[in-house]
Formats: C-alpha cells, structure tokens, sequence
C-alpha cells in the first residue's frame, strides 16, 4: 500500500511544472544484483532514454562547474554520477554510456581499487586500475575521489577526514595526471567544519545527500542529488526529473 501511494504521489507531482536547474542523480551500480543500490540494465536505458524523452541534455560535472562558473546554469540538465567504483560500472554501465554516448562521474574509493568490499546486501568486487584508466581514456567517464576507506566523516577527527580526502585524491590525481577537484561524501554525511577541510584539501566541488536542483546560487560544498535505487518506479523516475523528490 505504501508503495503504491508514493508512485501514486509522483504520478501527480509530474502535472507541476518543471524546476529550474540542473539535476544530479546519484546511483551506485547497474546489475542484475539482489542489491537495494543497484539498478538493473535494463532500468538503467531505460532511465537514459527517458532522460532524452523529456527533452533533457546529459552534461559532465566538469560542464556544469563552467556553467556555475558563468552564473548561468542551463535548465533541462541533468549530470550522472556513480559512488563507490563497483566492478559493474565497467562491466554494465560502461558499455550503456558508449551506447548513448553520455558522461558520467565516479566517485571512487581508492583504498578498495582492485579488491572486494563487503556491504549488507553482498560482495562487491570493485574497478582496477586498468578498467578505470580505459574508461577514463573514453572521454565519457570521469573519476573522483570518494575517500580512501568510505568512512561516516561526522563519526570520525577531522585530521582524519583530511587524510582520507587528500590520500584519496592525491591518489587519483597520480593515476590519471589531472586535478581532481570534485568529491562525494560518504553516507551524505557532513557538517561545516568537513567542509572547511574539504576546501583547504583543494576540492571544489561536493555532492551531497540533500534532494534538489543546482542553480548558480547552489554552495558549491553542498551540491543537491536525488538518488536513484533498484525500488525506484519509472513512475518515480520520470517524476524525479521534474520535481526532484518528494522527500
């Protein structure tokens, strides 16, 4: 019944107008996984099609920072990201993105590169380095860091959150010769003594797990994202592109 009335909600939220600015989803992998945080295949076409449908334009974050960067953020945008680095980013994302040729950002726990990390739902053998560097050299991903050990960062000193920003960007920045400025908090999880860190670590830009539009006035440590589950209905999908959430 629940579930019912929340599809039957974003079904009327989808009569409102569009919001203004630009819209970063969140996802995490794409499989045929028993997984709440992964979304299927086919789901995730069908997601990328719908975004076309609407008359919507997928951008890079790196676009998005230029438009924020000109105070003039387009509507009908919308920006893919992906955390974590899971091993199906390669194998089931990756080949979705050539197919429809659009970017996408990964944020990437460089402490688990090339390893397996547990989770409730079940093993996950995350990207090596080859993989990355290969989608990296397609032009359509773009990796960022996620921190080193995917810690709640409210839970931990703030020394140590700026070990695990910079050992993990710094990390990157040396696997791929080019700055990484962007970064996602684990868990959403932040405060604004985190955010002071994040910005003497050098990082620009921050996504977060509040629910919204970026606009030019949008904080640049506090970028909105609506996240996107294996629950979530095309009803839900389509509503999301338009309003965000209802949460």
């Amino acid at each position: 019944m629940r579930s019912f009335l929340i599809s039957l909600l974003y079904s009327l939220q989808r009569l409102l107008p569009r919001r203004k600015g630009c819209l970063i989803l969140a996802y995490h992998s794409v499989g045929n996984f028993d997984d709440p945080y992964t979304v299927s295949r086919e789901d995730m076409e069908w997601q990328i099609q719908e975004i076309a449908r609407q008359g919507l334009k997928v951008i890079s974050l790196e676009e998005l920072e230029r438009m924020i960067d000109a105070r003039k953020v387009e509507d009908g945008t919308v920006v893919l990201t992906f955390d974590d680095g899971r091993d199906d980013n390669y194998t089931d994302l990756f080949p979705i993105l050539k197919k429809y040729s659009v970017p996408a950002t990964i944020f990437s726990i460089t402490g688990f590169i090339g390893k397996t990390r547990e989770s409730t739902a079940r093993s996950n053998p995350m990207l090596t380095e080859t993989q990355m560097r290969e989608m990296q050299q397609s032009g359509l991903v773009d990796f960022q860091p996620h921190t080193v050990t995917h810690p709640k960062l409210t839970k931990v000193p703030l020394e140590e959150v700026r070990n695990e920003v910079s050992d993990s960007r710094e990390y990157l920045e040396k696997m791929f010769s080019k700055p990484c400025r962007y970064f996602a908090y684990p868990y959403g999880r932040q405060s604004a003594e985190i955010r002071t860190v994040l910005a003497e670590c050098g990082i620009r830009i921050a996504v977060c797990g509040m629910r919204g539009f970026v606009t030019a006035q949008t904080e640049l440590l506090l970028m909105p994202r609506s996240e996107v589950k294996r629950s979530t209905s095309r009803a839900e999908f389509t509503s999301i592109l338009k309003r965000g959430s209802l949460r």
